[in-house]
């Protein structure tokens, strides 16, 4: 494939892109942001505990939320007009963060900015994987979410250095590239026309994004777009008869687990809490701080090989080895944590254990556990189902997280901190034998070839979407 329809592909996306890196901004927020507010050094003075894990749980509500808002904005407006709603919601957490002089601003501030992440989990990925090819398809859906964690890093980095204030503010140059991204970069998906039985508007999309292919190319990608959605709409009418088709049960079960189970799998914890649970464990063999930008360098590697490997391992296969490593390292976590807590031992020989077990978990979170489910989302599911499952599984994860992030304090602080690692490990063990014994593999097949292998057809298509 020649480099030039590539960087097109890249620029279709790039708002998406842009949208995921400020949403790792606002996850990261939370830890310099924390300990800010335990200094007394936010407008409103110190917080108390419980307040503090009310503002950093409320994010994953407002990921719910955005999910909901853009699911009528995704099936009526189209794609590029659902991301649309990722930068309004964000310019406004910018000003209700930089000019709140209350808890409660605070919070809604934080519902506003989980909102852009509602957005990215539910439908962003599903837009990347709608105007990509399929050898573009998964780097380029891994390499999105890539700039997740570096926006946390930039988060990381930043927020310890500078004021409130600063840190309020410093997000809103990207949200102003964001909006000049989605208004004259981005191209409307091929499919969400198909769906509305426009196929003038299909093959037009389907050039500006295929800048090499033949006119009669074009059209024969367009004739099998617009003939797997017509043949969508024969096999569902209902929202129950949508799951009718064989394999449709299959497929929406498989998203809804592997998409839905980040927060029980422990990614949204340990991403809100680094600095925390290195100060709990006594991990301290560098600072809280300086562990916890490395624990983002390392998910930045990780997802940089797993975009190597992802069309060399496939899908299930690089899943499994991901759970295996993060299973491992929560169990190590908690034997540490039940040692040195219920046992009484002194673990100031291996207080390098909580770093190399937190990296080790968050390679295996880059290496597959929260980038799979993102390009098993785009390929599993049919046009109509994406609209119903997305959402149901961010308002799964948004209350697993909401629940999980805020009883991590008053847990660790009752019963102690293995007791959340060892969950972890047991959640990370049973995701990675239901990968094993469910999910089938999709490596080097278009969407249309997925929905046909899903209803157990022999596929004629070719390099199509």
């Amino acid at each position: 494939m020649a480099l030039s329809e590539v960087l097109v592909q890249v620029k279709s996306c790039s708002g998406v892109m842009m949208l995921t890196f400020i949403m790792g901004m606002g996850i990261g927020w939370a830890s310099p942001g924390m300990e800010k507010m335990e200094a007394d050094e936010a407008p409103f003075g110190k917080a108390e505990m419980s307040q503090i894990s009310q503002i950093v749980s409320i994010f994953d509500i407002g990921a719910m939320l955005g999910s909901w808002t853009s699911t009528l904005v995704f099936t009526v407006a189209g794609r590029k007009q659902t991301i649309l709603v990722g930068p309004v919601a964000l310019t406004l957490w910018v000003v209700f963060t930089a000019i709140g002089t209350s808890p409660g601003m605070l919070i809604a501030a934080r519902i506003l900015a989980g909102m852009s992440m509602g957005i990215v989990l539910s439908f962003a990925f599903i837009y990347a994987g709608e105007v990509t090819t399929p050898k573009v398809r998964g780097p380029l859906i891994l390499a999105t979410t890539l700039l997740m964690p570096t926006g946390q890093l930039v988060a990381f980095l930043t927020g310890p250095q500078v004021n409130w204030l600063a840190q309020s503010v410093y997000p809103a140059p990207f949200v102003a590239i964001l909006f000049l991204c989605i208004f004259f970069l981005m191209e409307e998906s091929p499919f969400y026309y198909a769906s509305k039985n426009r196929p003038d508007d299909v093959v037009k999309s389907l050039r500006a994004l295929r800048r090499n292919a033949t006119d009669q190319e074009i059209r024969n990608e367009a004739d099998t777009i617009l003939g797997a959605i017509r043949q969508e709409r024969e096999d569902a009418v209902t929202i129950w008869q949508m799951f009718s088709p064989p394999g449709a049960k299959k497929a929406a079960l498989i998203v809804l687990v592997e998409s839905s189970s980040l927060a029980l799998l422990g990614v949204t914890c340990v991403l809100a809490y680094t600095n925390q649970i290195f100060t709990k464990t006594n991990g301290t063999i560098i600072s809280a701080t300086l562990s916890g930008v490395l624990v983002i360098v390392f998910e930045i590697f990780a997802i940089c090989f797993a975009m190597y490997l992802i069309e060399r391992l496939g899908r299930r296969l690089q899943m499994c080895v991901a759970a295996s490593v993060t299973c491992l390292s929560m169990t190590v976590l908690a034997v540490y944590c039940g040692l040195m807590e219920i046992g009484g031992h002194d673990m100031t020989a291996y207080n390098w254990v909580p770093l190399a077990c937190l990296l080790a978990f968050i390679v295996g979170v880059g290496g597959g556990i929260n980038t799979i489910p993102q390009v098993l989302m785009s390929e599993l599911l049919d046009q109509r189902a994406k609209a119903v499952v997305a959402p149901v599984c961010m308002t799964i994860m948004a209350l697993t997280s909401f629940g999980i992030n805020y009883a991590f304090l008053p847990v660790t602080a009752s019963y102690g901190t293995y007791v959340p690692f060892a969950f972890f490990a047991a959640t990370n063990f049973l995701i990675g034998l239901f990968t094993l014994l469910v999910v089938p593999e999709t490596k080097g097949k278009t969407l249309v070839q997925v929905q046909e292998m899903l209803r157990g057809r022999r596929s004629e298509s070719k390099e199509v979407l």
